[in-house]
């Protein structure tokens, strides 16, 4: 990417970028522009950076841990290929130590705080996304849904793309990876709601006429623009607030929703196929749930609790 960017000194859009290098274009980009290697001359336009250009921004402080160890997985990856090649004797990228990497406190509803969010946005414009959210979509699934991926007469919901932020804008793209396409089926209650959302929809649409547009997607406002990730996320937060639950990550809504799976005796197989996750992510970071589940499974062979000591 960086020999295409400096092939154009007057720099090119992340649109231009995309259509050239796909998904992993997208992390490239922001790997660049971490390091410096890549500037932008003007809002919406992306460039090399000179390499005598004292402007050039390094990389500071406050890159967070994750973002480094990400960027040596990467580096170490294209020098392996190097080495293979024999354009360098040795991958220096892997002799780096690597800082530790302090992952985000899972935070979950119960069952009743769940219910409770449920009821609060049923009268709401987007209550059918957000019954989405509850069934453990990611954002980027459900803003990227569109109306052709829902099949009302087979009841069901296929994740065939998704939209994610990407500097000032958004993209939409494949899903985040070959197990997050999938189809699901729906329970009635949201297939109901985005039959309503649809009706809703094409009376906004009528309104507006000539000026609607078209995009197909699921997840747009009332003057028929998509949903930008980051308003969504707010008025998630909102919507917490006036409900009275505890306000959680968006993201968390997708942990929650593999708990309640998995107290309700869904196998950690079956959970990994609805998450779009693999079984063994699933298992790891769910773990403590399913491993109740067993003590609970084995109370029930023995037809008596654990808390009762034998004598």
């Amino acid at each position: 990417m960086l020999a295409w960017l400096r092939d154009r000194p007057e720099g090119t859009s992340f649109g231009e970028m995309y259509a050239e290098f796909g998904n992993a274009g997208e992390k490239a980009l922001a790997r660049l522009l971490a390091s410096g290697l890549v500037v932008r001359p003007a809002r919406g336009r992306y460039a090399a950076a000179e390499s005598a250009d004292p402007e050039r921004p390094k990389v500071a402080g406050g890159v967070s841990a994750r973002t480094i160890v990400t960027m040596l997985v990467v580096l170490s990856s294209a020098l392996d290929d190097a080495m293979a090649q024999g354009l360098v004797a040795r991958n220096v990228a892997r002799l780096v130590k690597r800082p530790k990497v302090t992952a985000a406190e899972m935070a979950t509803w119960t069952p009743e705080q769940a219910a409770a969010f449920r009821a609060y946005v049923a009268g709401d414009r987007l209550s059918a996304c957000w019954l989405l959210t509850l069934a453990g979509l990611r954002r980027s699934e459900v803003l990227g849904l569109r109306w052709d991926d829902v099949d009302q007469d087979a009841a069901t919901v296929t994740i065939a793309q998704g939209r994610v932020v990407v500097g000032g804008g958004t993209v939409t793209g494949a899903p985040k990876s070959t197990r997050s396409a999938r189809t699901l089926p729906m329970p009635r209650e949201v297939l109901t709601a985005l039959r309503t959302f649809k009706t809703r929809q094409a009376e906004e649409q009528l309104a507006l006429g000539a000026d609607w547009p078209d995009t197909g997607l699921v997840a747009v406002n009332a003057d028929g623009f998509p949903i930008r990730p980051e308003t969504y996320s707010k008025a998630f937060t909102a919507h917490c607030v006036a409900a009275g639950v505890p306000v959680i990550r968006l993201h968390d809504v997708r942990h929650t929703a593999a708990t309640m799976l998995l107290d309700g005796g869904t196998t950690p197989s079956a959970t990994a196929k609805w998450l779009g996750h693999d079984p063994a992510i699933t298992l790891r970071v769910y773990g403590h749930v399913y491993d109740d589940a067993l003590a609970l499974a084995g109370d029930a062979l023995l037809g008596r609790s654990r808390s009762v000591s034998s004598d």
